[in-house]
């Protein structure tokens, strides 16, 4: 169960990011730049990888 709880606690904020830009909005940040998907990925990524790190050195995960 913390397993499932810690794995949900590090996508829910990428879900988070994704559903923000999946949006079909005109003041959409980011989008119609160059390379606006490389930096979006990158984010999530940086995210992701973060709450990792955290979670390992909480010994959660």
């Amino acid at each position: 169960m913390k397993m499932l709880t810690v794995m949900s606690f590090i996508f829910l904020p990428l879900s988070f990011v994704a559903g923000i830009f999946a949006m079909n909005t005109t003041d959409t940040p980011f989008v119609g730049y160059a390379h606006d998907f490389a930096y979006l990925v990158g984010t999530m990524i940086i995210a992701g990888v973060t709450l990792i790190i955290f979670f390992k050195i909480r010994k959660w995960f």
